[in-house]
């Protein structure tokens, strides 16, 4: 099972939809180190009885170096197809095809090629995108756990006010092995996950 998960867990960036916080040309993507990282990780997680999927949208809580870019990076190459036909309707729709602007690239498939990165350029629905501080938050360990009452009522019972003094990699090591790896503690902190609720972007006026 573990070297399935492996297999399974192969996640590239994409870069036709231009989000995130990455300052680099490319996204980030999940490279081999991380792969493995996340899913020994996960599978350490699961043999202690843990068997909620949201833990794959929660890694970045106990993971270092996961955050916002790379999971926005997993959930596209997830739904890729489907970004891909819904592009090429709003093309449709909109008249955008090589035809009508032949001073632009477009590929073989009809979809536009962004000029600057020479990759495709994917378009999204704002109804599944959230405004950018909520996607930067995902990696903020401190209002994570100020918000949630059973991650700080479980961290202020055994840690108390040392929590503040330690490194980001020191908090998501302890979320790791004192939370997501008790299931029991676990189980509450996914259900209040399940009950949250994060607002869209509204259209523009």
């Amino acid at each position: 099972m573990y070297k399935s998960a492996f297999k399974l867990f192969t996640f590239s960036e994409v870069n036709g939809i231009n989000l995130g916080f990455s300052e680099i040309e490319h996204g980030a993507g999940f490279g081999e180190k991380f792969r493995k990282q996340v899913i020994s990780d996960v599978f350490d997680i699961v043999k202690k009885g843990v068997q909620y999927p949201e833990i794959f949208q929660l890694i970045s809580l106990f993971e270092e170096n996961i955050g916002p870019d790379r999971l926005s990076d997993m959930v596209a190459t997830i739904i890729y197809p489907d970004i891909v036909m819904y592009t090429k309707r709003i093309q449709d729709e909109l008249g955008i095809c090589k035809e009508k602007y032949p001073e632009y690239i477009f590929r073989e498939d009809g979809l536009a090629v962004n000029p600057y990165k020479g990759c495709e350029i994917l378009l999204l629905p704002k109804d599944i995108l959230h405004e950018l501080p909520i996607a930067q938050c995902w990696d903020d360990i401190d209002r994570v756990v100020s918000e949630n009452e059973n991650i700080r009522r479980e961290i202020n019972e055994a840690v108390g006010e040392e929590w503040s003094r330690w490194y980001s990699r020191d908090k998501k090591a302890y979320l790791k092995e004192h939370i997501f790896k008790d299931p029991e503690k676990c189980s509450r902190v996914i259900e209040g996950y399940r009950k949250s609720e994060v607002a869209k972007i509204e259209n523009e006026k």
